[in-house]
């Protein structure tokens, strides 16, 4: 299981950028735009399976993993901290020096502390996840969602033929996908 920690700070996409590309001259609908933008991040990162922007997130594992451990959010650019909880109830925050981010982005750690671990729950890992600066073309399928998304605002579109936009939100981001061992 793993969490967020802290929000991002900023979206990749400001509110000026989303209304320009949906040519929204007035603030009306600021907090629409703003829900969308956020949305469509979110489901950029769902569809790609990698975070933007970068951001603190917490990992909770109920065993200890087996050596290198991938990491189930992408790209992890430092661990802030590994903890340990025992079965005895006795917390174990790892050393630094005994755990590190591998080459390809996997945690390695040394030796796990003696004592038997809880059965839930029984380690905490911190990282910093996230890429920064979030390409262009991320940004557009965000922008091709938000623009979707504000044209049309009910979940059913009913006597219209609809059809795929080339080179739509897929085929921006398809190249980038993390793919799940």
């Amino acid at each position: 299981m793993w969490r967020e920690k802290t929000a991002p700070a900023s979206e990749p996409l400001s509110l000026e950028e989303a209304k320009l590309h949906l040519r929204v001259e007035n603030d009306d609908d600021d907090t629409l735009v703003g829900l969308l933008i956020s949305a469509a991040r979110e489901a950029v990162e769902k569809f790609l399976g990698r975070m933007i922007p970068e951001r603190r997130f917490e990992i909770v594992l109920d065993r200890y993993p087996e050596m290198p451990y991938r990491f189930p959010i992408v790209p992890v650019k430092e661990v802030e901290s590994v903890t340990c909880f025992l079965e005895d109830g006795t917390e174990v925050l790892l050393a630094d020096g005994t755990f590190r981010l591998s080459a390809d982005g996997s945690l390695l750690v040394d030796s796990w502390p003696d004592g038997t671990p809880r059965n839930h729950d029984a380690l905490t890992v911190t990282v910093t996840a996230g890429t920064d600066p979030v390409p262009a073309g991320w940004k557009q399928a965000m922008l091709l969602l938000i623009g979707h998304w504000y044209e049309h605002r009910e979940s059913v579109n009913i006597g219209n033929i609809t059809s795929v936009l080339p080179y739509g939100f897929e085929m921006l981001l398809w190249p980038d996908r993390v793919v799940p061992a």
